[in-house]
């Protein structure tokens, strides 16, 4: 059985929608308050249990306050195990502000790192040495350090796992990741940005073996050993 070990960020999210966004020095009205669990690891770890994986670790950071212990247990709840969060008293956990103008959908986001800061890559390491193995799944994102990140992929690949990158937010170079990645997953967004090119199904380089393009209701296309494209599902967001 193949487990699955997200390795990212853990955020409190704070959310309201306006019929506008303000514009500098303005107060406008909100509506709809909610204060949801959130972050790019955190998300992405309760999608792979909701799936149906059947064993998810999320390896993260939290602070030693209340935010933290609900953050855990929210999900802890829907079958994802939490043994690889840890807790770092020097820091808050992280929190994300979110605006939505109700007619255009259009949002602004603010976040504030908090304890995602604070992931070191000797947690991120002593707990992939000792929970995973070869043939296991590692997906990480950009939300934490750097070299959290960097650590996370080495050793996954040194153990022989398997390497998802979904490179957001895109935060300067990341060349010394690709080499260990086998699968990157940007949206056009993003790929545009790391590459220059435009995400559409030729052309696409980059130092990862395969690079799946998410393309919001168009789907994804995805270039490695030969290019194909995939119709996106029609939801409700």
């Amino acid at each position: 059985m193949r487990q699955i070990f997200v390795v990212g960020s853990i955020n409190t999210d704070l959310s309201m929608t306006v019929d506008r966004l303000p514009r500098l020095g303005e107060s406008v009205y909100g509506q709809g308050y909610m204060q949801t669990q959130g972050g790019k690891g955190a998300n992405q770890a309760v999608a792979c249990a909701k799936l149906g994986c059947p064993q998810v670790y999320l390896v993260g950071a939290v602070g030693a306050d209340a935010d933290g212990e609900k953050l855990r247990a929210c999900i802890a709840k829907v079958g994802v195990d939490t043994g690889g969060v840890t807790v770092k008293p020097q820091a808050g956990s992280g929190v994300c502000v979110a605006l939505s103008e109700r007619a255009s959908r259009d949002n602004v986001l603010i976040v504030c790192p908090g304890a995602n800061d604070a992931l070191c890559a000797q947690d991120v390491e002593e707990f992939l040495r000792t929970h995973a193995r070869a043939g296991d799944i590692l997906l990480v994102q950009l939300e934490i350090p750097h070299e959290a990140v960097l650590t996370a992929l080495r050793c996954a690949k040194e153990m022989g796992m398997r390497t998802v990158l979904n490179p957001a937010p895109v935060r300067g170079e990341i060349g010394d990741l690709l080499r260990y990645v086998d699968f990157i997953v940007p949206n056009e967004t993003e790929f545009a940005s790391l590459t220059g090119c435009s995400a559409d199904g030729s052309g696409l380089q980059a130092g990862a073996g395969t690079v799946i393009v998410t393309l919001g209701k168009r789907g994804s296309v995805c270039v490695g050993e030969e290019t194909f494209f995939v119709d996106a599902v029609p939801a409700e967001a």
